[in-house]
């Protein structure tokens, strides 16, 4: 689902590489929506806003981030 939900995404052909830039780690990012998602699922996380997200060809980097834990 979370391959799909990245599909979606107007601007994803982009992080398939354009204009001679190398693809993205789509994995990574995969793995950081599935945690994420996970995390509040169990109610762990209430809120939380990661900007920016940075995606290499091998890897991802969150630069900023605000979370809100559950009580």
């Amino acid at each position: 689902e979370a391959r799909w939900l990245i599909e979606q995404v107007k601007g994803s052909k982009l992080l398939k590489g354009y204009r001679g830039s190398r693809p993205v780690d789509t994995d990574a990012l995969v793995n950081i929506l599935i945690t994420i998602s996970e995390l509040m699922a169990e109610g762990r996380i209430r809120e939380i806003d990661l900007n920016p997200l940075a995606l290499y060809p091998a890897g991802a980097l969150v630069l900023d981030a605000k979370i809100s834990l559950s009580q």
